[in-house]
C-alpha cells in the first residue's frame, strides 16, 4: 500500500511543490551542483528538493522558501482583503501556505500520539547505541563484543522504528491533507482569508489524489472516508484529542518489550464502521448538496447514535491511555538514570564529550523538544504520575493553546558569507 517509506526515517512529504524557491535553488545546483552542502538528506532529499517534509518525533521541517515569508505574506492578504488578490504571486503563496498548513498538522496536531511517543524511545536507544559504538576503538575482542551486541541492538531498534512508521504513516498523511483541505475551505468564505481561491484548492485536491495514490495505494478511498472524522475533531474540540490520538494505537506491552504499533488503518476503517460516523457521513453529503443547491438542510438523527460513538471511544481511549504512559513512564524514568549515572561520576569526568559518549541524554532531548522540561527526579511510581499528566495535557490540545514548548526547527536553503548554499537549520520557537 505505501511506496514512500524507503528510508523508514519519519519524514513525511507534502504532495504540493513550493513556490518561489525553485529559481535559487536551480542557480545552486548550475553553479556549484556538486557543493550543495546538505546533512539533512532525509528532510531535504535530492532530487526531490523542492518537496517539503516534516518530522515529527523530532519536531523539524524542511520548508525551501522562508517560514517567516510566507507568514507575513499570509498576514498581507489578510490584512488587505482585495477582491482583486487573486495575482499570480498570491496564488503562489496560497499554495506555500497550504503546504505550512499541512505540514504543521504533522508536528503541531499529530506529534502527540502513543505511537509517536513509543517510537521516540526506539529512536532516543539508536542514537545510544551509536554514540556507544563510536567510544570503542575496537583494540580487543571485549571491545569487538560490546560493539556487535549494540550493533545487534540498533538493528532490532530500526526494525521497530520501520514497523511503526509502516503501520502509521498511510492514515498520518490522509489525516493531514483531509485536515488541512477542509481548515482551507473553512477561510473561503465572503470577506475570509481565501476567498476567491476555490479553484485554486480544487487544482490542489486534484494534484494531491494524484501525487498520493501513486506513493500510496488506496489514499484516494481512504481520503473519502476519512471526512467525517476529520470534520468532527475540527467541529469538536472535546472529540479532537480522542479521535487524533487514537488513529495511532499501539500494542499491549510490558517486560523486556517496549511495544509495537497497530495497524492504523484496519483500526480506521474499525472507527469508520460506528453507527454514528456512517450517521454523520450522511449528515454532511445532505449538507454538501444543500449548500451547493441552496435547499433546506435535512438532518439526519445524529444523536441517536452519539453515544454509542462516545462509549466506544472512551473504551478504546481506556486500553490506550494505560499503553501510551506506560512508554511515557519508561522514557522519563530512563531519563532519570542517565542523570543519576552523571551525577555518580567524578568531577574531573564530567565532559562534554564524556557524557556524550558513556551516558547520551538522548531521551532527555526527545522529551524536551516534543514534551517541555523533564521532571525533576523521583521513584518509578513519581514517572508514573508524570506520564498520566503528560497524557492528560493532550486533551488541552498544547499547540493550538500556546502551552509548552511550541518548538520545532525549520531546515531551509541557506548561504553562508562565502556564498556557498547549503541546507541549514533555525530553531523556531513561539
Amino acid at each position: 500500500m505505501n511506496k514512500q517509506g524507503e528510508h523508514n526515517s519519519f519524514c513525511f512529504r507534502c504532495a504540493v511543490p513550493t513556490t518561489g524557491s525553485h529559481e535559487a535553488i536551480q542557480q545552486s545546483q548550475n553553479e556549484q551542483p556538486s557543493l550543495l552542502q546538505n546533512p539533512w538528506p532525509l528532510l531535504a532529499a535530492n532530487p526531490d528538493i523542492y518537496t517539503v517534509r516534516a518530522n515529527p518525533l523530532i519536531r523539524s521541517v524542511y520548508f525551501p522558501t522562508h517560514l517567516g515569508e510566507t507568514d507575513r505574506e499570509i498576514k498581507r492578504i489578510l490584512r488587505e482583503k482585495r477582491k482583486e488578490q487573486l495575482t499570480e504571486e498570491n496564488i503562489g503563496i496560497f499554495k506555500n501556505a497550504f503546504i505550512l498548513w499541512h505540514e504543521e498538522a504533522h508536528f503541531q496536531y499529530m506529534d502527540w500520539t502513543p505511537a509517536k511517543d513509543l517510537a521516540r524511545i526506539y529512536l532516543a536507544l539508536s542514537y545510544m547505541c551509536i554514540a556507544i559504538m563510536l567510544s570503542f576503538q575496537a583494540e580487543s575482542e571485549s571491545e569487538w563484543e560490546v560493539i556487535l551486541d549494540h550493533w545487534k541492538s540498533l538493528e532490532s531498534y530500526g526494525q521497530n522504528l520501520n514497523q511503526i512508521e509502516e503501520s502509521i504513516g498511510f492514515v498520518e498523511e490522509v489525516f493531514a491533507n483531509a485536515w488541512t483541505i477542509q481548515i482551507m475551505e473553512g477561510y473561503m468564505r465572503q470577506g475570509d482569508l481565501w476567498e476567491g481561491y476555490k479553484e485554486q484548492l480544487i487544482e490542489i485536491k486534484k494534484q494531491i489524489e494524484i501525487e498520493e495514490e501513486y506513493h500510496q495505494l488506496g489514499f484516494r478511498k481512504a481520503y473519502k472516508d476519512i471526512q467525517p472524522l476529520v470534520y468532527l475533531s475540527i467541529i469538536n474540540q472535546s472529540l479532537r484529542p480522542y479521535i487524533i490520538a487514537l488513529l495511532e494505537p499501539i500494542e499491549e506491552w510490558g517486560g523486556d518489550s517496549h511495544g509495537l504499533a497497530m495497524d492504523a488503518y484496519e483500526n480506521l476503517k474499525k472507527m469508520l464502521e460506528q453507527p454514528f460516523i456512517k450517521s454523520f457521513k450522511t449528515y454532511l453529503k445532505r449538507l454538501n448538496t444543500s449548500n451547493s443547491t441552496g435547499g433546506t438542510k435535512s438532518k439526519p438523527s445524529l444523536y441517536k447514535h452519539s453515544d454509542e460513538f462516545r462509549e466506544y471511544l472512551i473504551k478504546f481511549s481506556n486500553e490506550q491511555w494505560g499503553r501510551w504512559e506506560r512508554s511515557l513512564a519508561l522514557q522519563i524514568s530512563q531519563a532519570w538514570e542517565v542523570e543519576k549515572e552523571w551525577a555518580a561520576l567524578p568531577h574531573s569526568m564530567r565532559t562534554n564529550a564524556f557524557r556524550r559518549w558513556l551516558n547520551p541524554p538522548f531521551l532527555k532531548l526527545l522529551w524536551k523538544i516534543s514534551h517541555g522540561d523533564l521532571p525533576a527526579q523521583g521513584t518509578y511510581y513519581d514517572a508514573q504520575m508524570y506520564a498520566a499528566a503528560t497524557r492528560r495535557r493532550t486533551m488541552d490540545f498544547r499547540s493550538t493553546h500556546g502551552k509548552e514548548p511550541n518548538i520545532y526547527a525549520w531546515l531551509g536553503l541557506l548561504t553562508n558569507s562565502e556564498g556557498q548554499q547549503f541546507i541549514g537549520i533555525n530553531v523556531h520557537e513561539n
